[in-house]
């Protein structure tokens, strides 16, 4: 049986404000929208997630990851790993019009490191708390798989049909 995936950090761009001409309908190009307010955010998932959304990992020596102490203390000046990650998450779970076909990687029994093709009924990503759904949505609208998505579950449950935004179940 193989051993848990790992998982990486990616940062993304949600878009908090869009004053595009219908404000209602999902952007499928928000680089293009004329005003948009934009928060960058780290997120946590499978590489093979990540790969499959057309996302690039952060380094783990990104300038974003850490930081210099500093202050009056023996340790000023040295270099420190920020806790990204130890914050509250919530898990947002895409769900798909079929099944997604990920490019799985992980470590065997004999911890050897494998890629294998696999399909999954969901995917989820870990989010700092505060995206909304309307948040995660808008950001799902810019990836290139965004055709091959049907539905998001929040983090209480609640499902919500990405083509239909006002049906929920």
């Amino acid at each position: 049986m193989p051993i848990r995936s790992p998982r990486r950090l990616y940062l993304i761009n949600l878009i908090e404000v869009n004053n595009d001409d219908d404000p209602d309908v999902i952007d499928r190009s928000p680089g293009l929208a004329i005003t948009e307010t934009k928060r960058s955010i780290v997120v946590k998932m499978k590489e093979g997630i990540g790969e499959y959304l057309g996302l690039t990992p952060m380094n783990w020596n990104d300038p974003q990851l850490s930081s210099i102490f500093k202050g009056g203390g023996l340790n000023l000046g040295q270099a420190y790993a920020r806790r990204v990650g130890g914050f509250k998450t919530v898990s947002y779970t895409l769900l798909p019009e079929t099944v997604f076909s990920i490019q799985e990687k992980f470590y065997d029994d004999d911890g050897n490191f494998q890629t294998a093709q696999s399909n999954f009924k969901s995917m989820t990503i870990g989010f700092p708390k505060g995206p909304t759904v309307d948040n995660v949505r808008k950001w799902l609208a810019s990836t290139s798989k965004f055709d091959e998505i049907r539905g998001l579950r929040s983090p209480s449950g609640a499902y919500t049909d990405l083509y239909s935004p006002a049906k929920t179940n």
